[in-house]
Parts: C-alpha cells; sequence; structure tokens
C-alpha cells in the first residue's frame, strides 16, 4: 500500500519536482532519487517493486540521509515520514538543527498499529515534529488513504500557488 500510494504522487507533483524514496528498517536505503529532473515513475516503479517490509524500525540512518540531500536550487525540500511512531531512539533536537540548517520541512503520517497502546512519553519521531512545527497526520489505520494525505501536504506546502478545480472569479 505503501507503494501505491508513492506512485499515486504522479498526479500531484509537476515537472518542476523532484523526488527521492528512502526506506528503512534496521538500515537506511536510498531506493530512488531523481536529482534535479522530474521523476521517471516508471523507474521508480521497478525500485519500489524490490522493497520488502521487514526489520525493526531504525529512523535515524533515514533522516540523515535526508538532511544529507542537497535540494536543488530554486526548491522546496519537504521530507514526509510513514511510521508507526514506535522509532529507535534518536536526538530529535540535533535532528531539527540539521533540517533547519537544509531549510528542510518535515510532515508525518503515523500509522497505527492494532492494539497499540500510547506511549509513556512522545516518540522521538513526534517530538521531531513539534520541534520543527511539522504537521502530523495521526491515526490512519492503514495505509490506503496514503495518496490523498500526501496530495494535501503537498498542497499545504506548496501553499497557493497550485490550484485545482473551479475557482471563483471576481472582477
Amino acid at each position: 500500500q505503501a507503494v501505491e500510494a508513492v506512485r499515486s504522487l504522479r498526479r500531484h507533483l509537476t515537472p518542476a519536482d523532484s523526488l527521492e524514496v528512502i526506506t528503512f528498517s534496521d538500515d537506511a536505503n536510498r531506493v530512488y532519487d531523481s536529482g534535479s529532473a522530474p521523476p521517471d515513475f516508471s523507474v521508480l516503479g521497478e525500485a519500489l517493486s524490490a522493497v520488502r517490509p521487514g526489520g525493526s524500525t531504525d529512523i535515524r540512518n533515514a533522516l540523515k540521509l535526508a538532511a544529507d540531500r542537497e535540494v536543488p536550487a530554486g526548491r522546496d525540500g519537504l521530507v514526509l515520514v510513514v511510521s508507526d511512531l514506535r522509532t529507535k531512539p534518536f536526538d530529535p533536537l540535533a535532528t531539527a538543527e540539521a533540517f533547519k540548517a537544509r531549510k528542510l520541512s518535515l510532515a508525518v503520517v503515523a500509522i497505527a498499529s492494532a492494539g497499540q497502546a500510547a506511549p509513556a512519553e512522545a516518540p522521538p519521531l513526534e517530538a521531531l515534529a513539534k520541534l520543527l512545527k511539522a504537521p502530523i497526520v495521526a491515526g490512519q489505520e492503514d495505509l490506503s488513504g496514503l495518496a490523498k494525505v500526501f496530495a494535501n501536504l503537498l498542497r499545504r506546502t506548496r501553499g497557493d500557488a497550485l490550484c485545482r478545480g473551479s475557482l471563483p472569479a471576481a472582477v
């Protein structure tokens, strides 16, 4: 479902956009990077077809890979994390500083696991989102609605620069 949601970005991205996909479990892997070019969704599809879930949730290296990437000139950097928030511990403050230094925005989609009890303290990913004043889309019980979530986050990031549908006209 996550792969299909990433593929669904095709209809929301413009030729001015680039895309990088990093998967994480025991380690982080950059599975696709369009560089400064628009995404090639056939190449992306091939790369995503090899991704398999498994391992623990160690997000540190994925966040580091995202923060180390050079954002192409004239573009905004949005890092979108999909997680159950139950990641291995990391330093949210240091990560927030790295994101701010690169002028990266963050958005988090929190997937709820069945029978998941609320943690005693805020998970580090949630703390990072708060430090960066990042939106957290919480309570997603499955990944089937991610395409819509991605589209809404892109719209939020871009503001009113991209509008679709009927718009009222005033003279």
